[in-house]
This record gives C-alpha cells, sequence and structure tokens, in this order.
C-alpha cells in the first residue's frame, strides 16, 4: 500500500526545470516552482573543502566549458565555472 502512495505523490522536477534551464541550477529550480511541481530533485557533491554544492556529475563536462572534477578542487576555484 505504502508503494500506491508514492506513486501518486505529485510531480516531481528533475534537476530542476532542466528541459528549459541547465540542471541543477537556481534557474532551473525557480523555474520548476513557478510551473507549480511539488517536489525538485537534486544532486550533490563535495568539494576539495568540504563544501557541498549541487551537481549531478562527478565533474563538469558536461554543463560547462570548463572541466573540473569537483572533489579535486575547492568551492571557490568551483565558483568560477559558469553554467547559465
Amino acid at each position: 500500500m505504502r508503494a500506491m502512495t508514492f506513486l501518486h505523490n505529485g510531480v516531481t522536477a528533475h534537476c530542476g526545470h532542466s528541459s528549459a534551464y541547465p540542471e541543477n541550477t537556481i534557474t532551473a529550480f525557480r523555474s520548476a516552482l513557478e510551473l507549480g511541481v511539488d517536489w525538485i530533485e537534486l544532486d550533490i557533491r563535495q568539494t576539495n573543502d568540504g563544501q557541498v554544492v549541487v551537481l549531478h556529475d562527478p565533474s563538469t563536462e558536461r554543463v560547462a566549458t570548463v572541466n573540473l572534477t569537483v572533489s579535486a578542487v575547492t568551492y571557490q576555484e568551483l565558483q568560477s565555472v559558469d553554467v547559465d
């Protein structure tokens, strides 16, 4: 019975509104909320200096022009990457 409840839990935005905006970005999350979703699924990673960031992949290769491995760089280094 519990599994059936989960199947009817509303609309989930995978990585935010990732079909229209870069996934796992504030822009994608805000857009998903504006659309009225019930849930937003996101992914987290940890930088070399222990900061938690939202990113699906272990590197920025797929979402940016710079390829950085999240666990190998500091938060400050990661902030230089533009995905919007």
